[in-house]
């Protein structure tokens, strides 16, 4: 079941995901079991919480087999998700075994938020992921850093993206002109401001455009279209790969 919104969203189930990657802080707790890794990551003991660099493949699986996992996802874009990633030092470490005594409140607030059935539950929800990320920005035990604001230029062809995102053939060359850079070295200064190489924000602003036609009722179909992709087979596919499930499991929900 996937709870999603813009930049926070939140996934419950017992589904394991095959080894992928995406441009999300991705915060996974085991809720009645440990979560580990035993193909990739295999360094790291079995914990009851873990958080993910964004864009660093991954795999977690329940050592129950069916145990159910709460995961957060905080977009790598916002700039809580760069004073998390500097806080707990997930540029050097990639993976960080989390503490979930400091989080259980928080954790337990999601839950019941989940079950709720009021009107604006989901606002409810929202609210209660935004304080559980707030926590995190503020809640290690280590020296906070300033983190410094993204380049202007990279800040424009970050809305230039958003505002064009249903154009499948989004033009690069176009928007080196408009932020007044050659193409090389705005393809260098976008990785290196946002840790990602451009094609591959793309789809992953592509991915959200889609979830969020599917949440409005949309067919698979339809939310490709909307989304930039060139059908619903390439929607599942990086869906798939971004996530490491088919994107039937979760959004199943939203046709309800």
């Amino acid at each position: 079941m996937l709870y999603f919104n813009d930049d926070i969203s939140v996934y419950f189930g017992k589904h394991n995901a095959l080894p992928h990657r995406h441009f999300a802080i991705e915060i996974m707790i085991g809720m009645n079991c440990l979560l580990e890794s035993r193909q990739i990551n295999k360094h790291l003991k079995p914990a009851k919480a873990f958080m993910v660099l964004p864009n660093y493949l991954h795999q977690f699986t329940s050592d129950s087999g069916e145990g159910e996992k709460l995961i957060v996802f905080v977009d790598a874009g916002l700039p809580m998700a760069r004073s998390i990633i500097s806080n707990y030092q997930l540029k050097e470490k990639k993976i960080v075994t989390l503490d979930y005594r400091p989080v259980e409140k928080f954790v337990q607030t999601i839950c019941r938020e989940k079950e709720g059935s009021s009107e604006n539950h989901n606002e409810k929800l929202y609210g209660s992921l935004v304080r559980f990320a707030n926590h995190l920005c503020a809640g290690n035990p280590g020296k906070k850093q300033v983190v410094p604001d993204l380049d202007q230029r990279i800040m424009a062809a970050i809305a230039y993206v958003q505002e064009n995102i249903r154009d499948q053939m989004l033009d690069f060359s176009l928007l080196a002109k408009k932020v007044c850079l050659s193409e090389s070295r705005l393809a260098h200064l976008f990785k290196k401001e946002m840790g990602i190489p451009f094609r591959k924000y793309v789809l992953w602003i592509r991915l959200k455009a889609a979830i969020a036609a599917i949440k409005n009722k949309h067919s698979l179909t339809q939310a490709a279209y909307i989304a930039g992709f060139s059908d619903s087979s390439h929607f599942s596919k990086v869906y798939s790969e971004t996530f490491g499930i088919k994107p039937s499991l979760p959004l199943l929900d939203y046709k309800k």
